[in-house]
């Protein structure tokens, strides 16, 4: 979802812009939100992180996974996720 969201950014500032100055409360709302760049910036840190946690997502889904394949996998994301999260100790 985020993906979408950043891919029509511009597109859908734009039209609860347009909304919005319409008088439609809702999309004034959002309007303001699609202003804000610290939402387009959250947005633009989690659109790697949700694409990497959807494709773990599946594997577990999967009707026949390998549970040590799964274990390696999901530590191997929780590593990644930690090191782009957290502060390096020196």
């Amino acid at each position: 979802m985020a993906k979408q969201i950043l891919d029509q950014w511009s597109e859908l500032k734009g039209f609860f812009k347009l909304k919005g100055d319409a008088g439609d409360h809702k999309a004034k709302l959002l309007s303001i939100e699609f202003e804000s760049k610290s939402k387009l910036l959250y947005l633009t840190f989690l659109r790697t992180i949700l694409s990497d946690i959807y494709a773990l997502n599946l594997a577990f889904e999967s009707a026949n996974a390998d549970v040590s394949k799964l274990y390696s996998d999901l530590r191997s994301q929780l590593y990644s996720l930690s090191a782009r999260i957290l502060k390096p100790q020196q």
